[in-house]
């Protein structure tokens, strides 16, 4: 199969047209995300593939697993991967690759990929059409589809990458630009195409007067609240008479910076989308306004008085930003994280009353009341915890201890695990309800322990609550055995290594006869040999090695039998014994020697490079004595000062020297019917046969 070149384009994926439009049955896979949760409450991706055939869709699964993995790297899709899911559709093209020859011109595969708009591959409008029943069939709740496009064809321009795996951080970047577009219409910053409003680009409209640029009208700026935070400004460019703004020059939604990440506008409308997608509240907005990527028209919100819903959490990230008449707020208990800039420029606000016994910790994130005075805040709190919201960075408030305290409460630390409610309101002396195990990628979990060492174990059969306290997660990371298995090579240790780790590469393994191809994460050798730099162990992984058979040419000397053909066989294969015949003679086998000492095994089996010798007895049945012609034959020879005089041969055909072994001594072609052969002097004394076919001649020195 040749190595396709791989060509990625980001397209809308909200579904329009029925699935029945769609007559195709295509394996669905979760890539990434928790199977238990209802697409209803997650921010849903889809990652298919356009000109791969049947026999290619296990390279197409190697891709969309890799594309999968880089959306959820960044973010804020990290932070919110538990509700995040992508599918992978193994979609089947009947035509292998990609046509980008033609403008326009799709070839026969489901999408009907081409080349578009110049450089950008795309589909047409019945690939479109097939892509949108695809969706309605499969995932009606995707926000963003992926189509990796199988491109055989040659580059063609910027929109045109070669795959090259997902470590090009370049094609990442344009993965996750795209995604801007069609997840929350984030615009290209400081490209061309200046048409319009977007989350993060306004237009003349916030100009006081078009003739002088530097009178902004920052009240009607979208993102006035994030000015001066993190590098976040207003950035003006134009092109052919029109301006626009944008918040930052190096953001990853610039047309150029698509490897940088998200600036803080981009990553709060990017959050607000993910908060819609998953059900979660969000407050602050920054889609206030009619723009070209058709964003909901959303007021800012004017609620004075909020009391934040139980059973999320958490605070996400911008949750409140600029909710600037927000006055009063209310944080349940089960609160147990608040996001960055939560609270950014919430100058409004007078009180919150927080209920978390154990404080949520603000000393280490993005403040997230950045821009607010605290010392105009009256902070409620569980009687007996005000300390405690100090040490976790609750500074600066008018913090009262007023609020009731529960009989007796639990929190459990899961310590990087998932997130595990806090039990109040509980009895003394009563047991404490088992929660559900939490879980944390490439760890196990071994119980619940009083101390943050877990070296005391609590025994929820037994052990009783006497007080307020804190339970503790214990986790043992796991080991994953890597398993080499060498196809017949030297055999190699398996390896074990912790839950991230790397693999170390082994020592090249050896094998006769065989070059060494590297190693494979299966046995048919497909996708890319392992990257031991890069790799990392997850999960027990197999590698095998790959061997190709090196090739060996077999000689064949026939010393003056008929011309056998050179053999060429691989190693550990038998040789076809050739059929050679001459004349007068007994053909005797073939040797490894021109000594005739060891005679080749035709059932052997090939291991190097040879040169095979005939071996000949008997010889021409005329009784010549030595300087006497024969009178059988029209050639004659005799000996005279070491030299030896032949006549009697055919001009210009070659002619041969054996010793009664059979062994050529020496080849010439007769000049004419008589000549001499000077180089009799070095042979030693013995009887030989002169021979030029069908005419021998035997002679003795």
């Amino acid at each position: 199969m040749k190595k396709a070149l791989s060509l990625l384009a980001l397209l809308f994926a909200f579904s329009c047209l029925s699935a029945q439009d769609v007559n195709m049955d295509f394996d669905v896979t979760l890539l990434h995300g928790d199977s238990t949760l209802n697409d209803s409450v997650c921010v849903v991706f889809v990652v298919t593939g356009d000109g791969y055939t049947a026999t290619e869709q296990s390279d197409l699964m190697d891709l969309m697993k890799r594309m999968s993995e880089q959306i959820i790297m960044r973010e804020p899709f990290y932070s919110n991967r538990a509700k995040v899911k992508v599918y992978g559709i193994s979609v089947i093209s009947e035509e292998s690759g990609i046509s980008t020859e033609v403008e326009n011109t799709p070839g026969n595969t489901f999408f009907r990929g081409c080349r578009q708009w110049g450089t950008m591959v795309a589909p047409d409008a019945e690939g479109l059409r097939r892509k949108n029943a695809l969706l309605a069939r499969y995932a009606p709740r995707a926000k963003v589809t992926s189509i990796i496009y199988n491109k055989a064809a040659s580059k063609v321009g910027d929109c045109s990458m070669p795959w090259e795996g997902l470590s090009n951080l370049t094609l990442v970047g344009v993965t996750f630009h795209e995604h801007g577009h069609s997840f929350y219409y984030a615009a290209d910053e400081r490209f061309e195409s200046l048409d319009g409003e977007a989350p993060n680009m306004t237009m003349h409209s916030v100009v006081q007067h078009e003739s002088d640029n530097t009178k902004l009208d920052t009240a009607k700026l979208r993102w006035k609240n994030f000015l001066g935070l993190e590098d976040i400004g207003i950035e003006r460019h134009e092109y052919n008479g029109k301006v626009g703004y944008t918040p930052n020059a190096y953001c990853a939604m610039g047309f150029r910076k698509r490897s940088n990440d998200l600036c803080l506008v981009c990553l709060a409308a990017a959050t607000e989308k993910s908060a819609e997608a998953m059900g979660e509240p969000f407050y602050g907005t920054l889609y206030n306004g009619a723009n070209s990527y058709s964003a909901p028209s959303k007021p800012l919100n004017t609620q004075t008085e909020i009391n934040f819903p139980s059973g999320f959490g958490r605070i996400l990230d911008f949750a409140f930003h600029g909710c600037d008449k927000l006055q009063t707020l209310t944080i349940p208990e089960d609160v147990m994280n608040i996001g960055k800039y939560a609270f950014l420029k919430c100058t409004g606000l007078r009180t919150i009353t927080n209920y978390a016994v154990n404080p949520q910790p603000i000393k280490n994130v993005s403040d997230p009341f950045y821009g607010v005075d605290r010392s105009l805040i009256t902070l409620h709190v569980v009687a007996g915890t005000a300390a405690a919201y100090e040490a976790a960075g609750w500074t600066g408030f008018n913090i009262v201890e007023d609020l009731p305290s529960p009989d007796f409460y639990v929190v459990f630390n899961a310590q990087g695990g998932t997130l595990v409610p806090s039990q109040i309101n509980l009895d003394a002396s009563s047991l404490i309800d088992e929660p559900a195990d939490p879980t944390r990628a490439g760890h196990t979990f071994h119980g619940w322990f009083k101390d943050a060492d877990c070296t005391q174990e609590w025994h929820f059969e037994s052990d009783v609550i006497t007080q307020n306290i804190t339970l503790y997660a214990k986790w043992s990371i796991n080991t994953y055995t890597v398993t080499f298995v060498s196809e017949g090579g030297i055999d190699i240790p398996a390896q074990n290594v912790n839950y991230g780790g790397k693999i170390t590469r082994p020592g090249t393994p050896q094998r006769a006869g065989y070059d060494f191809g590297g190693w494979y994460r299966n046995s048919e050798f497909t996708g890319d040999s392992v990257d031991f730099a890069t790799a990392v162990v997850t999960s027990n992984t197999t590698l095998y090695a790959k061997w190709s058979g090196q090739m060996f040419t077999i000689i064949f000397e026939s010393n003056g039998g008929t011309y056998v053909i050179p053999m060429r066989v691989s190693y550990g294969e038998r040789l076809t014994e050739p059929t050679i015949t001459r004349t007068d003679y007994t053909f005797d086998g073939w040797y490894t020697d021109a000594t005739f000492i060891n005679r080749w095994d035709f059932d052997a089996v090939v291991t190097s490079q040879m040169t095979l010798y005939a071996k000949w007895t008997g010889g021409p049945s005329t009784d010549i004595r030595d300087n006497m012609e024969s009178g059988e034959t029209t050639l004659k020879a005799w000996i005279a000062n070491d030299v030896l005089h032949i006549s009697g041969l055919t001009p210009n055909q070659p002619f041969v020297i054996y010793n009664v072994m059979g062994v050529a001594m020496y080849r010439g072609t007769a000049a004419s019917s008589d000549i001499t052969v000077n180089s009799m002097a070095s042979l030693p004394h013995g009887t030989y046969i002169i021979q030029q076919y069908p005419k021998s001649f035997k002679i003795i020195k």
